[in-house]
């Protein structure tokens, strides 16, 4: 199957995925709105999601492939087979181990992290948490059989398994068994997992695997584990990095946490389509394109979607800056009145979300090229300068929260992730270029200035034509001329 093919099902297929979790966003405000219990069950949700992201595919992607791409190209598949399923075992077991912890530590890590939270928001929060925990077991072995999914290029399953998790929040939520919207929802996330993990076992074939194996796989194993040290470092950092926004924001105006976490919720939707589905495509073809020692080619590939995610990620973060309000409005206050849904969603929690996302849309270009560029040193086996600059990111960001919160509330939290993430990327990309990996010639420097001045024209067209907000006009407004303008450019190139 052609690379363009595997890319088009990929953002399809994740397109539909990200469309249903909306709808399990929906859901999940209608029912909670912007307070207590809101705040609560997302911060026991990104607890949860923090050590998945850890032992899940995030950690796992930057170690695991390079190695397996490295053990087919020299070795054997059948070797390599071997050395997934003992690297499977060994994510299983600690995942396990972690869930035990966390058991045991909850409410001693909430009251360290949420430091601000009252003891009822605690309480709450740690009940929840409690029911979602095995999620985080479920997803993590899950993670493995999906990156089985993306080396074998079986791309549809591999983009969907989420519809499994979101479509679970969403009918235990309306159904609410446990009659308690909060607790039936963090029910429907923990059981979600297990879905995805049996989708993913059982829509792919592996060969039996030998036992017999493990001496010979094992310094791939030690191998994989010295990799799995600074992409779990970075990773934690990272991750580290949004759960100490929360705690920043735990002690500002109800309903300010889970504003932060909802308007990332919406930044993920095109990050998903585009960001994921591209990454998912790509980090197999530039890690097998490196273990074979392909040069140009490698650089010609890494080029080409860096301006591919540049060209959609410009664009995009400024209508979601521009229309941030009116974006909002649509999708929480207007959807539920047509569909004639009781929301808990008042003007108060509208003016919240519409603040964060405004704030955090400029980062959308970057958190696209983030995971890329960090792909980039992976498929190199270089896993210990992006830990270190992603630690430098989460300094800046500690700082600038420190003085942009008490002035800003949640807008200033949303500011110095912008700010934090493409000082990140600046320093990354510096790197990559030094080391003569990532080089740009001034055609893509051109190309790149020629579209955000295009962006710009858009913006003044925009704001000049006064009317009322409705999404697909302006849609249509901004893109189409776009994709005209890039269609030319290619052309022109040839």
């Amino acid at each position: 199957m052609s690379r363009k093919k595997n890319l088009f099902i990929s953002i399809v297929s994740t397109i539909l995925s990200r469309g249903i979790g909306f709808l399990r966003t929906l859901v999940e405000t209608t029912l909670l709105g912007l307070g207590m219990f809101s705040d609560s069950y997302m911060a026991a949700f990104r607890l949860t999601n923090f050590f998945r992201e850890l032992f899940g595919e995030g950690a796992m992607a930057g170690a695991f492939i390079p190695v397996y791409s490295k053990i087919k190209h020299e070795k054997s598949e059948k070797l390599a087979y071997s050395f997934f399923f003992f690297a499977s075992i060994f994510v299983f077991l600690l995942s396990c181990s972690i869930y035990l912890l966390l058991n045991f530590f909850l409410e001693d890590i909430l009251k360290v992290w949420l430091i601000d939270f009252t003891p009822q928001k605690i309480d709450t929060t740690k009940n929840l948490a409690t029911i979602m925990l095995p999620y985080l077991v479920f997803i993590s072995l899950a993670s493995m059989f999906l990156l089985l999914h993306q080396i074998k290029e079986k791309f549809f399953y591999s983009s969907i398994h989420p519809i499994l998790f979101s479509f679970s929040i969403i009918v235990f939520g309306i159904t609410n068994p446990l009659s308690h919207h909060a607790k039936s929802l963090a029910l429907g996330l923990m059981i979600g997992g297990l879905l995805q993990l049996l989708l993913l076992i059982f829509t792919i074939k592996t060969p039996l695997v030998s036992l017999s194996d493990f001496q010979k796989i094992l310094p791939y194993l030690k191998k994989m584990s010295l990799l799995l040290i600074p992409v779990i470092f970075s990773l934690m950092v990272s991750r580290i990095n949004r759960l100490i926004d929360l705690s920043f924001a735990s002690g500002l105006l109800s309903g300010s946490l889970s504003s932060l976490v909802y308007a990332t919720v919406l930044i993920n939707v095109p990050l998903g389509f585009i960001g994921v589905a591209t990454n998912n495509v790509i980090f197999p073809v530039i890690a097998k394109l490196k273990a074979s020692k392909k040069h140009n080619q490698f650089q010609k590939e890494v080029i080409e979607v860096f301006y591919y995610l540049s060209f959609i990620g410009i664009p995009v973060s400024i209508f979601l800056y521009l229309f941030s309000y009116d974006i909002c409005k649509v999708l929480f206050i207007e959807i539920p009145k047509f569909l004639s849904i009781k929301s808990m969603f008042d003007q108060a929690a509208l003016s919240l979300l519409a603040s964060s996302l405004k704030y955090y849309s400029p980062a959308l270009l970057s958190l696209l090229l983030l995971p890329f560029v960090i792909k980039i040193f992976h498929s190199c086996s270089d896993t210990k300068t992006p830990a270190l600059i992603t630690l430098f990111g989460v300094i800046i960001n500690i700082v600038l929260n420190f003085y942009f919160t008490p002035i800003w509330q949640n807008k200033g939290i949303a500011g110095a992730t912008t700010i934090a993430s493409y000082a990140q990327l600046f320093l990354l990309i510096l790197f990559l270029s030094k080391k003569n990996i990532l080089l740009f010639s001034k055609k893509t420097f051109i190309s790149s200035f020629q579209i955000l001045l295009f962006c710009f024209l858009l913006i003044f067209i925009c704001e000049e034509i006064h009317s009322s907000f409705s999404p697909l006009p302006e849609l249509f407004l901004f893109f189409i001329p776009l994709l005209i303008f890039h269609l030319f450019q290619k052309n022109y190139k040839k």
